[in-house]
């Protein structure tokens, strides 16, 4: 993605809190995470950068089909620092949304920035904790409202599931740290304790890509 369309969003003077706040390093303890915080709920009082992202959605296919590569089906980015410190990114929740157990590579922090959200947080109680399997228990559910802010944190550690909550649609805006180079994200079946690697679709047609060059000796 070449532009992001910070200007045309009004996220200018966003950034330039966030990049006050953040720090070179990826560890949040490195990092003013109050100040990240009260950037972040600056971004969430400012209503017309949601519904420009929502008009941009709804009506330039071209900003449509940049985001299609995303993680999850819901995610939209907005910015990435081009230091890789940090990234911006909105999340649409209703039916038929991604909504998921999984963790994350990199430490974070969102808000609701339109409606409510259900948050479960959930821990290991596996202790070899690899990636194949996982016992589940659920640790925390949260009724999240916008004013309030919840934490994440990478791997084992960040656990969860966001879904819309109260039968309406909600939006979620959200900033992640610099992330680690581990290319996936887990998903967790906390029924059967299956572990299932999520990867971009980018990175699916890059492996396709080399194992046919392999297989037609090119």
């Amino acid at each position: 993605m070449t532009e992001l369309f910070e200007e045309s969003f009004g996220l200018v003077e966003h950034i330039k809190r966030l990049k006050s706040a953040f720090r070179a390093e990826d560890d949040e303890t490195l990092t003013d995470t109050i100040q990240v915080e009260k950037a972040l709920a600056e971004i969430r009082k400012d209503q017309q950068v949601m519904v420009r992202v929502l008009e941009r959605l709804a009506h330039d296919i071209h900003f449509v089909r940049e985001q299609s590569a995303n993680l999850f089906n819901n995610e939209v980015v907005l910015w990435r620092d081009p230091s890789g410190t940090f990234s911006l990114r909105m999340f649409i929740y209703s039916p038929e949304s991604d909504s998921y157990i999984h963790d994350h590579n990199a430490w974070g922090m969102f808000t609701p920035w339109f409606g409510k959200v259900l948050v479960e947080n959930y821990e290991r109680m596996d202790k070899e904790g690899g990636e194949k399997s996982a016992q589940l228990i659920l640790k925390e559910k949260r009724l999240l409202e916008p004013g309030q802010a919840e934490m994440v944190k990478p791997l084992n550690l960040g656990i969860h599931r966001v879904d819309y909550a109260e039968g309406s649609p909600a939006i979620v805006v959200a900033v992640y740290g610099r992330p680690m180079a581990r290319g996936y994200i887990l998903r967790f079946d906390a029924e059967t304790g299956r572990i299932t690697k999520i990867y971009h679709r980018s990175r699916h047609r890059r492996e396709w890509a080399k194992k046919l060059l392999d297989l037609i000796g090119a």
